[in-house]
Parts: C-alpha cells; structure tokens; sequence
C-alpha cells in the first residue's frame, strides 16, 4: 500500500526530482538494495547528463515489480539529499 502511494507521489514530483536530485547516490542505494540489477546500474552510469541519468533511473523505477522500490528510493533521496527533504515531506503529508 505504501510503495503504491509513493509511485503516485513521485510520478507527481518528477519534474522537480529530475531537476533537483544529484541521481548518482541514489541510484547506489537502489542497487544495494537489489532493486535495480548491475546491467541496469551500468546502463543508467553511461547516461552522461545527471538531470537524464535521473530520468532515466524513474522511468526505470516505474517499470518494475520490487514491492518496495518507493519506499526505498524515498529513503535514498531522504537520506543523501538533504535539500531536497522538503519536497518530499510536504508532498507525501498531503
């Protein structure tokens, strides 16, 4: 239920994660996490720009089944991007 809520939020934050998230940790944690495979990690670490690198790790995200990928990448962006904190707790108190 809660991975559910979560993909709606950041489907609804896209634009603002794509412009304001530095993706590169995030997408560390996410394959610590076994929620992407190492073809995916090195597939998104060849995307040049860090703005379509995390594009391209949503997009990602959307495509798969893990039962708790929003939950993790909620946590990821919570812990490595401070900054971005804000963004997410007022979205999700919503």
């Amino acid at each position: 239920m809660a991975n559910a809520i979560l993909e709606e939020i950041f489907q609804q934050l896209h634009s603002k994660v794509v412009n304001s998230v530095s993706p590169d940790a995030v997408i560390d944690v996410m394959f610590s996490k076994k929620i992407i495979s190492s073809d995916e990690l090195g597939r998104l670490r060849q995307v040049q720009f860090p703005a379509d690198r995390c594009r391209d790790l949503l997009t990602l995200l959307h495509n798969l089944s893990h039962l708790q990928t929003f939950v993790h990448l909620r946590l990821a962006l919570l812990d490595e991007c401070g900054e971005c904190s804000w963004m997410l707790t007022r979205s999700i108190s919503y």
